[in-house]
């Protein structure tokens, strides 16, 4: 099983990788970009406590989360973040 949550856990990570490099801050709504850091932290956190022998139930159900967002918006990512993420032109920060 160990073995098992590796390869899930390194699979969610370079995705979750993958998937920041594509945002672009002040482009996409921040909470996006946010989810996408927290899942990826989730990620790597399931990653080390497997690494370390120490995988519990807490570890495979946050992983368990990253990866059905992965997969419930794979779909939607064929060209790069879709456009429900961008920000709206009222959004955008206007300098003075």
């Amino acid at each position: 099983m160990n073995k098992l949550l590796v390869l899930l856990s390194v699979l969610a990570v370079m995705s979750y990788v993958c998937r920041l490099r594509s945002f672009r801050w002040g482009v996409h709504k921040t909470r996006y970009i946010l989810l996408h850091v927290l899942l990826g932290a989730c990620s790597s956190w399931s990653l080390m406590m497997t690494m370390e022998r120490q995988a519990s139930l807490l570890s495979v159900t946050l992983l368990s989360l990253a990866l059905a967002w992965i997969a419930a918006t794979y779909h939607a990512w064929s060209d790069g973040p879709p456009r429900a993420m961008n920000q709206t032109p009222s959004q955008h920060k206007h300098r003075v």
